[in-house]
């Protein structure tokens, strides 16, 4: 990059301008990303539950074609 800020692809450099409606991107992000976490934590839960039953289903099967 040269020094009067133009990078080498002739593209002049973003400068940070007006920032008013930062704060109302920022709730809008928290909001969603308050929306994601809940539905991750609640698809982990269910996650957890199915696998927790396939391996009970599996130890079940394996327990009865041992006794066979």
């Amino acid at each position: 990059m040269d020094a009067n800020g133009v990078n080498p692809w002739g593209k002049p450099q973003k400068k940070a301008g007006n920032r008013s409606n930062s704060g109302k991107f920022s709730k809008k992000m928290s909001k969603k990303f308050e929306k994601t976490k809940s539905v991750a934590s609640s698809a982990s839960k269910k996650i957890k539950a199915g696998a927790s039953a396939g391996i009970i289903w599996l130890k079940l099967k394996y327990k009865l074609a041992k006794k066979k």
